[in-house]
């Protein structure tokens, strides 16, 4: 019985992924990145105080008479959204190809409309003026953009200078932290125009930088802190995001929505509410606070299991927060008897998706959690299947926890095995009849 359970399972599961697992990999292939940022300053990087022009100090006269000419327009623009201009200040105060500070600036804001715009105007009309080598569209860490620029030259550069190619792939990078697999293919669908440069990028670096790209390449920030980003301004904070269900990623429409301070455990007074609509989106404003938005929404309504899901890192820009699934009710009991196991109404459960030092889903980690005792039952998935004999996070998704916890506050621990070092520690709300959900990227 056991056995044709986990096979009709595992059809339910490969049924509703498929579609979007060979996307969702090739995308993969070039977001696993090593981070490595020297910042000066010790917390934000900041763009030189050189002449601004178009609302930004671009790096040499050259370089800013070009923009000033051919990308004025966008560059405006950019400087009009406070998401842009976080990004962008920040990407212009790392040095020339250091991807890594790139990257770090890229994952820690957003990466809105604006920007792409941008991005691409600049490395198709001033890509040498700029020392935009091969574009200015980073694949990641260093190592990785080192070997990109060496075997996929005119395929970044034909992607970076192409705006609906830049859209996939922003778009497509709010998508993994989310976790939704089919959201990838509907990137693609949505800026169809650049989908054929984006998979010959894609291609490319699978074929030829895929070990330069990979994951075990992805932990240099655990030998130094990277610096901490903070809020660009003080004004309240304004982000989206959609929530669809686990196993069919149909959109949850009604959910209440409150957002509420990481302090205040029953959320007995949110700092903001929603709804979300019929596409299971809701918009909701937070306080910034000295570090941003570093609490947690309260979702609850529908079919969904009652869940908590935090930020981390604190949301620090306002912008679309990418799309988000989570298991309804009867899905999560599917879960758990895949793993021989009944859900205690009186105890809570754990799932959560580490990061690596780019701020992508990370394999070959362990997850520790203080509530844990012998009542419950760790899990990781392993071929898109939650199984309990696994040790550590596998890919599609990376994700692992524990189900039937002690309440309260606990922490959980992160280790990267391969390097028997910890990566992460955070403290997390284990409530009653509730999924306590989110990403968990390296500590500062």
């Amino acid at each position: 019985m056991k056995t044709a359970f986990r096979s009709a399972l595992a059809a339910a599961l490969l049924a509703t992924l498929a579609p979007a697992i060979t996307s969702c990999r090739q995308v993969l292939g070039i977001k696993e990145r090593t981070l490595k940022v020297e910042a000066a300053d010790g917390g934000a990087t900041k763009p030189n105080n050189k002449e601004k022009t178009c609302g930004f100090a671009q790096p040499t006269s050259e370089c800013a008479a070009c923009m000033k000419s051919s990308c004025c327009a966008e560059s405006t623009a950019c400087e009009g959204d406070v998401a842009c201009k976080a990004a962008y200040e920040c990407i212009l105060g790392c040095k020339p190809n250091d991807a890594d500070c790139a990257t770090w600036c890229l994952g820690s804001y957003s990466r809105p409309d604006t920007l792409a715009a941008l991005t691409a105007c600049a490395s198709d009309k001033c890509d040498s003026k700029c020392a935009l080598d091969c574009g200015g569209l980073v694949n990641g860490s260093s190592t990785c953009d080192d070997c990109v620029r060496a075997s996929c030259c005119q395929e970044n550069h034909d992607c970076a200078s192409d705006e609906a190619c830049v859209d996939i792939d922003f778009c497509s990078h709010r998508c993994l932290p989310a976790g939704s697999l089919r959201c990838s293919t509907d990137c693609g669908m949505m800026y169809s125009e650049g989908s054929d440069k984006s998979a010959a990028r894609s291609a490319c670096v699978s074929a030829n930088c895929s070990d330069a790209c990979s994951s075990d390449n992805a932990w240099g920030c655990l030998q130094h802190s990277p610096p901490v980003l903070k809020p660009p301004t003080l004004d309240p904070i304004t982000f989206t995001m959609t929530v669809v269900e686990f196993l069919s990623e149909t959109p949850y429409e009604g959910l209440t929505v409150k957002a509420c301070a990481r302090t205040d455990l029953d959320c007995t007074a949110p700092v903001g509410t929603a709804t979300t609509d019929m596409n299971g989106t809701f918009t909701v404003t937070v306080p910034p606070g000295p570090n941003g938005f570093d609490g947690y929404v309260d979702l609850s309504g529908s079919t969904l299991y009652p869940t908590l899901y935090y930020f981390l890192p604190p949301v620090i820009v306002g912008g679309n927060r990418g799309k988000l699934r989570l298991p309804s009710s009867d899905t999560i009991n599917l879960l758990a008897n895949g793993i021989s196991v009944d859900l205690d109404p009186a105890r809570g459960h754990l799932a959560m998706v580490p990061w690596d030092c780019t701020m992508s889903p990370a394999p070959g980690v362990s997850i520790a959690i203080d509530a844990a005792d012998a009542q419950s039952t760790s899990f990781y998935f392993q071929n898109n299947l939650p199984s309990h004999a696994v040790t550590q996070t596998g890919s599609d998704p990376a994700l692992g926890g524990a189900v039937n916890l002690k309440t309260g506050i606990t922490l959980v621990r992160t280790k990267v095995e391969s390097l028997g070092t910890i990566s992460a520690q955070f403290n997390f709300n284990i409530r009653a009849g509730t999924l306590t959900a989110g990403s968990i990227p390296p500590s500062p």
